[in-house]
This record gives structure tokens, sequence and C-alpha cells, in this order.
């Protein structure tokens, strides 16, 4: 099917690439079909690109590439889920990845670029199933903008 975004234009996806969220996604109440965009020259970020709209396109990272100590107790979320059968490697976990300019101290040098990532609402994916959640982190020592770089 094609879809149409608002960053890449508007791609062909198969139907069999597309992600169910059944909870959707915080912050953007309603939509639940998504895919995600693994483009060569975007790596180690990927997209997580809404189906139904344009606009909504997440930057993704693997957190193990930038914090290999990232732990998140899965359990309970495998057993909501129903998940619990599934080999570990079947199922990714990605955070989101924002990049925002800090206003630079001194007016003549020209603003930093931050990234940073949410290690509190990682996506869990299982692409097998084709299914998708964000977990919610309540009582976490991780922040919500973790530094990438």
């Amino acid at each position: 099917m094609q879809i149409e975004t608002a960053k890449f234009g508007v791609i062909e996806v198969a139907d069999d690439k597309i992600l169910h969220l059944p909870y959707g996604l915080a912050g953007f109440p309603g939509e639940e079909r998504f895919v995600i965009l693994d483009k060569e020259d975007s790596r180690p970020f990927c997209w997580l690109q809404c189906v139904d709209v344009p606009d909504i396109a997440l930057m993704l990272m693997d957190p193990c590439l930038f914090k290999p100590d990232y732990s998140v107790d899965l359990v309970p979320v495998r057993e909501e889920m129903g998940w619990t059968e599934e080999p570990d490697g079947d199922l990714l976990l990605y955070v989101v990845v924002r990049m925002y300019a800090e206003e630079a101290e001194n007016p003549a040098k020209e603003a930093a670029l931050r990234l940073v990532a949410n290690l509190v609402s990682p996506l869990l994916v299982n692409a097998k199933k084709r299914q998708a959640v964000q977990v919610v982190m309540y009582d976490t020592h991780y922040s919500f903008e973790h530094p990438v770089v």
C-alpha cells in the first residue's frame, strides 16, 4: 500500500510491515497503525511513521547502542500482550530520539544541536505478530532526555 508521509513523500509499504499499537502512542491518541522505516542513510536511527497521519514520524534508536546497560523489566508487558512464548530475539526495543537546538551562551556562536532519548517510555516491537506497545515506566531512574552523544 502507499502511504503519504511529510518527511519522505509517498512511499510504498507492504501490508505485512504495518504494526498495530493497540494502546496507541503517548501524545498521539487514536493513532494505532505505524510502520518502521529503516533507511540505510539514516542508520543507526530509524523512523516510526504513522500510516494514517503523514506528519507523525518519530526517530527511533536501539538504546543499547548508546547505553549498553539500559534495562527494562518487560515481563509484565509481555504477559499483558500475550508474548510470553516469544524468544527474546523476536522482540525489539527502541527509544524515541529527539533533536533540538540549544541556545548558544554567546550570541555570536551558533546554537548547539542536542540529541536526547526518552528512556522512560521505550517501544517494544513484536515484528512477527506485527504489534508494538509503548512501555511507560513510572518509578525509574531513567530520564526523558538522556543524552545520546
